[in-house]
């Protein structure tokens, strides 16, 4: 019954002839694969309480996935020209286990490929807590986590309708040092850490269009070790601490600080194809201390 669920769902997804056919054979059940579902499945998974629920809502995920590149190529994402568009259609989705042989597309609002980026990040943190209990130096895992909501009229957010203004960059530039400073004062004593900015629309393009405000929502997040003897100097956003660095721990520790942003998904495409091109050459993710070493040294 489940097999036939699937090859319905797969025959009605499918839209392109490049279109690969996935065949889910299991969810995979490692610390990574948690990660990974908890920070680029589950936000966008419809609710599900049995297995084959579960299975039906990650093939119509992988459909809606496929439609909204379809829409933001049309709405002038830069991106999804050429041949990276099939390409981008036929990304392996995270923590299940495929009878084909696929790949990541590297987009940048790809839900898939933001999960399998969180992974990452949560085995070199892992790796790094094992290697410091190992020299008994003794440290705890901390999360800073902020979210400004910045307003601008709708005829300085859209121009042309073909991207932003120099509003918008100007706002990219002054989260950049935003996240520098929180990066040097409260974590200069951090042994590593990885920081996350993003940036995701909170107004959709019609009420804008009626006179409304738009808000853009920016969520700055860092995750960093550091010494058991840290302290707290944050005066805005939210401090967490996890002082168990048990692998199932971390593990959702990670997942839910890094959850993907849901207005990428289902915002105004138009909107979202913007922010795309405006950040092309802007890097989300960065690492710092000694999660740099060791992306140098793999």
């Amino acid at each position: 019954m489940v097999q036939k669920t699937q090859k319905t769902d797969k025959i009605r997804m499918s839209m392109l002839q490049s279109d690969v056919k996935v065949y889910i054979q299991r969810r995979l059940r490692y610390p990574v694969s948690q990660v990974e579902h908890l920070s680029g499945l589950e936000p966008l998974l419809d609710k599900y309480k049995t297995k084959k629920e579960w299975f039906r809502g990650m093939f119509r995920l992988i459909g809606r996935r496929r439609k909204r590149l379809s829409d933001l190529r049309d709405a002038g994402c830069e991106w999804l020209s050429g041949s990276k568009y099939a390409y981008s259609r036929n990304c392996r989705p995270p923590a299940v286990g495929l009878a084909e042989a696929m790949r990541g597309c590297n987009f940048r609002i790809c839900p898939f490929c933001h999960a399998r980026r969180v992974g990452f990040i949560f085995k070199r943190i892992y790796a790094l807590t094992r290697k410091y209990a190992n020299t008994n130096t003794r440290v705890k895992l901390v999360s800073f986590k902020h979210i400004f909501e910045e307003y601008d009229s709708p005829d300085r957010i859209f121009l042309d309708n073909s991207g932003l203004d120099d509003t918008f960059y100007r706002s990219l530039d002054r989260h950049c040092k935003f996240r520098e400073h929180v990066r040097k004062n409260l974590f200069k004593t951090a042994k590593a850490g990885c920081s996350w900015c993003s940036f995701e629309p909170k107004v959709f393009k019609e009420q804008a269009n009626d006179g409304a405000c738009g808000m853009w929502k920016v969520t700055h997040t860092v995750v960093g070790i550091v010494p058991i003897e840290w302290i707290s100097m944050a005066t805005k956003g939210k401090v967490a601490e996890l002082k168990d660095l048990g692998i199932i721990s971390i593990a959702e520790f990670i997942g839910c600080m890094f959850k993907y942003p849901i207005q990428w998904m289902k915002g105004d495409v138009e909107i979202v194809a913007g922010l795309i091109n405006a950040t092309a050459r802007w890097r989300s993710f960065s690492n710092f201390g000694d999660l740099v070493t060791m992306e140098k040294c793999s």
